[in-house]
């Protein structure tokens, strides 16, 4: 039933796609905020000298930049390290940081990662502006995955119908196409058939068919379908239609050349019309032509 459930259910891959950068953006933010605060309540305080030159922003809200710039600051130890701002700084604060030439971080003594000592998490616009990019693929992700689920479910049931089902001869009525994948349109088969109460039912497959399926199918006129109340699959496959379809041409032909055959009136020899003789006795036949 696994298999069932996943079967023609095409939304798991844009389920998946969505989730990426659901998790990416949210375990950024929320790992960058984690570490800020340990640091800033566990860390060593000091000053650390501002590197020239080194502001640069990745970030735009509403057309207003926000910058980070990197600083250097030495150890308890003496050994010099690099570090940068968070990204919360307007164009004006940069430039005033640049002027002073110092500012104060703190620093954790075992891996050194450092942030300046008045960082506020909630005025961390760089990390708000993920966190909330975040929540906005999370209400995607989680309506593909309701889909997802809808989708596997009636594939599930509609795999029971496969198993179980009664079978019926159905209708071919109409097909028509909502949805479209790698843009290529695919199509859904709409058939009726008559119940074991004698009233006709009518259903539809899912929209898994590619156009050239579902017109094998429409021309098919008669296919084959599984019904258990009023939940019904198909059963015959485009291939059968078609292996059908050459089949008809092809017994149509033999049935013309047969009909084109014509038999020599004094040796009952086969001849065609373009003979002016038999080939077996000599007769003239040129009164076929």
């Amino acid at each position: 039933m696994i298999r069932a459930f996943f079967k023609h259910n095409f939304l798991v891959f844009l389920a998946i796609f969505f989730a990426i950068p659901v998790v990416a953006l949210l375990a950024f933010a929320f790992g960058n905020s984690v570490n800020y605060r340990h640091i800033l309540n566990n860390g060593v305080e000091t000053e650390a000298e501002i590197l020239d030159h080194t502001y640069r922003s990745s970030l735009e809200v509403n057309g207003v930049p926000y910058y980070r710039i990197d600083f250097e600051f030495v150890d308890e130890n003496g050994h010099s390290h690099i570090g940068t701002t968070s990204e919360t700084f307007t164009y004006y604060e940069i430039t005033q940081l640049c002027e002073k030439g110092v500012i104060t971080i703190k620093y954790d003594p075992r891996t050194f990662d450092a942030i300046e000592a008045s960082y506020n998490s909630s005025e961390d616009t760089g990390k708000n502006t993920m966190l909330i990019f975040g929540l906005v693929f999370g209400v995607v992700d989680a309506l593909l995955w309701f889909g997802v689920v809808k989708v596997g479910i009636n594939n599930v049931k509609n795999a029971k119908v496969a198993q179980s089902g009664k079978d019926y001869t159905a209708t071919v009525t109409h097909i028509n196409s909502n949805v479209t994948i790698n843009h290529e349109p695919m199509f859904r088969v709409h058939y009726t058939w008559v119940g074991e109460n004698g009233a006709t039912m009518s259903g539809s497959s899912s929209s898994l068919y590619s156009r050239y399926e579902a017109e094998a199918l429409e021309r098919a006129g008669n296919i084959q379908i599984k019904a258990e109340g009023k939940r019904s699959v198909i059963m015959t496959t485009p291939d059968m239609c078609q292996h059908n379809h050459y089949d008809n041409i092809s017994n149509s032909e033999a049935n013309i050349q047969r009909q084109e055959q014509l038999k020599c009136d004094y040796c009952g020899h086969n001849i065609t019309k373009q003979d002016e003789y038999c080939s077996n006795c000599g007769a003239q036949v040129n009164i076929y032509k």
